[in-house]
């Protein structure tokens, strides 16, 4: 038997020996995953599981059940629970799915269906009408689940209002242990209010994610994502607080694969791991939000680049709830670099009224913190002030570690940032580029490689099927390798995918004209 220690990607050969003799057998390559992320897949009419680690697919679509959809035919929205004991006193002891049928020209009035999950026992758990006594027909409804237990829906009727409505499950039944106004609730009848640039035109495609309230002991924060149909993505926070719920803009995305252009398509779902990375779900695959991109391709932007190229996905989930989000709240940014045992931690405030002192923490696992350093600020400012921590990790034997900055006011309340993942370096792979891009004629693919080896190219269409294959042998440092057979692709998005000899994969899009 054979165990592996870690998800990944592992290629395994087996050698026998007797006497003078040896023998060897072929080399297969077997995924190892841990399903993180769950979908809607097949055009709303599978569950299915994914595993992603850190910004790289691991593996899946693994298919589950086939959802009731009644007359839709599809699902719109899918979340999960994951009871967290203690917290969340009578809760189910196990996670069960949650998801709302397909349905437009509703006048408000959605079901919610519920599962385990394994697919078995599904229920109507109820109908709530979203809006309300206003009878407007909702363009989008997505829902997800929160550290509380709490599942949140995100409603809008494409134009002029966008609604927040809730309720408290308890495995396939509401919780009746909760007053009645507190079990299939609409938490703001007249619509949220936008603030930070947004409108509720934004939201014709979108979906929301949940997290602990890093000030609000109990509570939750709301991360929603806004998506105009071929036109912008927006991330927009805020905490459910009744009639009054606000939701900030804080972020525009940008296409990391495409010359960090605004993020169009059609976005449909999000979703965060442990390490608190988000994840987005869109019509033509999984895309990872990357936290040290915050600002880097202008003020208010963060770059999410394609993990899983991969068509008929409807919605994201996850059953994590990381004490800290991807996207830092109240920092410009927070990065590191890890160069010769010394890890280098990076931040830039934006202001600092009422500020005590930040702490680094560190941890060789997405929890179990320990502090590494403290500084105090450099002063009052309302332009905010730039910061540098170095740490030595050479006693440590860990070959990743995470890092995330405790903010503390001086009232007491505290925040953290995002969580940094940095890894000592023995990535293979370093840059893989495509140039020109759009793609005409002729196509050279620049690689930069860590030592010498073989590489396979793979060219995939927007369904994920391979269209062209070659093999190439690469040298230490940067490579220029003709990409074969580009003329003859028809106009259209491609991805251009190279794995080396252990399976490490690096994927760059493109286009042909």
């Amino acid at each position: 038997m054979i165990v592996f220690p870690n998800p990944g990607v592992y290629s395994v050969t087996c050698t026998v020996s007797r006497g003078t003799t040896t023998i060897t057998s072929s080399t297969v390559t077997v995924t190892v995953y841990n399903a993180n992320l769950w979908a809607t897949s097949s055009g709303g009419t599978i569950i299915s599981a994914f595993g992603v680690n850190a910004g790289s697919y691991i593996a899946g679509p693994t298919d589950i059940f086939a959802p009731i959809t009644g007359a839709a035919g599809s699902t719109a929205a899918l979340a999960i629970s994951a009871p967290q004991p203690g917290l969340n006193p009578g809760d189910p002891a196990t996670p069960y799915f949650y998801w709302l049928p397909n349905t437009t020209g509703n006048s408000g009035v959605v079901d919610v269906y519920g599962a385990t999950m394994a697919g078995t026992n599904q229920t109507l758990i109820g109908t709530l009408d979203v809006n309300g006594a206003n009878t407007d027909n909702l363009g989008f409804v997505r829902l997800g689940m929160g550290p509380n237990g709490v599942c949140y829906l995100l409603a809008g009727n494409g134009s002029t209002t966008v609604y927040l409505a809730s309720f408290k499950p308890n495995g396939v039944t509401v919780n009746s242990s909760l007053p009645v106004a507190d079990r299939l609730k609409v938490d703001d009848a007249n619509g949220v209010t936008l603030a930070g640039g947004g409108s509720a035109a934004d939201f014709q495609n979108g979906d929301l994610a949940v997290l602990p309230s890093p000030s609000s002991p109990g509570g939750v924060a709301i991360y929603a994502l806004a998506n105009v149909t071929n036109g912008t993505t927006e991330i927009f926070i805020g905490s459910p607080n009744g009639n009054n719920t606000t939701f900030t803009r804080r972020w525009n995305l940008v296409d990391g694969n495409n010359g960090n252009q605004s993020f169009s398509g059609s976005v449909n779902g999000v979703a965060f791991d442990l390490a608190g990375s988000m994840y987005l779900s869109t019509s033509v695959g999984i895309y990872f939000v990357n936290s040290a991109t915050v600002n880097s391709a202008g003020p208010g932007t963060v770059v999410t680049t394609l993990v899983r190229a991969q068509t008929g996905l409807q919605d994201l989930a996850s059953n994590a709830f990381p004490s800290g989000s991807t996207l830092p709240v109240k920092l410009k940014n927070f990065s590191g670099i890890l160069r010769n045992n010394i890890a280098t931690l990076n931040w830039e405030s934006e202001s600092e009224e009422n500020f005590d002192y930040y702490e680094v923490e560190r941890s060789t696992s997405p929890s179990q913190f320990r502090s590494v350093a403290k500084r105090n600020p450099l002063g009052t400012s309302n332009s905010g002030n730039s910061y540098s921590v170095n740490d030595d990790v050479s006693a440590e034997s860990s070959k990743v570690f995470y890092y995330r900055l405790k903010m503390a006011d001086k009232d007491g309340r505290t925040e953290y940032s995002n969580i940094v993942m940095l890894r000592r370096d023995n990535k293979q792979i370093k840059n893989l580029l495509l140039t020109p891009n759009p793609v005409q004629g002729v196509a050279t693919a620049r690689i930069e490689m860590a030592s010498a080896g073989v590489v396979t190219l793979r060219v995939m269409d927007g369904n994920g099927r391979t269209i062209h294959q070659q093999r190439n042998n690469v040298n230490a440092g940067v490579n220029a390798v003709s990409i074969l057979n580009v003329s003859t692709l028809q106009p259209g998005t491609y991805i251009l995918q190279m794995i080396d000899s252990n399976g490490e994969i690096s994927s760059a899009k493109f286009s042909k004209f």
